[in-house]
């Protein structure tokens, strides 16, 4: 009984470790865990914790724990929980490319999405790291006409439900009028 993590709990950590309180008359626990029900047999021990090992991220858990003494084993009941998402990666491949020179003032920015990525902050402006444009889910920004012979800057963090990984801060300079 009481499980930890809490059955179909959900935001567990990658690193949680199993634990239960006992049946009445067991000396032992045979443990079962994985990514289908009921999970496989991990082995039987007489602690009531069990370390997981690293698990992945966004993955659903089965656990069950038999109890076992001299004169029988009870089958226990199947328990799942689900562990934290990732953070996402950085933005990558910026274009314009980072130090690009003889930008076309009308050019738009664009990226490819972090791993893991579901919306982007953008950041632009002419000072480092620009300034917040707005949420998004497309991986393209139009930065509207910019000025001739002028030096921008532009981060995009990437964020989902496990948070904001903060973007590199890349920078382009604008072709010389005339």
């Amino acid at each position: 009984s009481s499980p930890s993590p809490a059955n179909s709990a959900t935001g567990i950590s990658i690193t949680a470790d199993l634990s239960w309180n006992a049946g009445s008359g067991a000396t032992s626990h045979d443990v079962y865990f994985g990514t289908s029900s009921p999970g496989s047999f991990q082995g039987n021990q007489t602690a009531t914790t069990f370390d997981t090992g690293a698990m992945a991220n966004d993955t659903t858990y089965y656990w069950r724990i038999d109890e076992v003494n001299a004169g029988d084993t009870t089958t226990g009941n199947v328990w799942s929980f689900t562990t934290i998402v990732a953070e996402p990666a950085q933005a990558t491949n910026p274009s314009p490319a980072n130090s690009a020179t003889s930008v076309s003032i009308d050019a738009d920015l664009s990226w490819t999405a972090g791993s893991g990525a579901t919306s982007h902050d953008v950041y632009f402006g002419t000072s480092s790291p620009g300034s917040l444009q707005g949420n998004q889910t497309a991986t393209t920004y139009d930065a509207g006409t910019m000025s001739n012979d002028t030096t921008y800057y532009w981060r995009i963090d990437e964020i989902n439900a496990a948070g904001t990984t903060t973007g590199t801060v890349w920078s382009f300079t604008t072709v010389t009028a005339g």
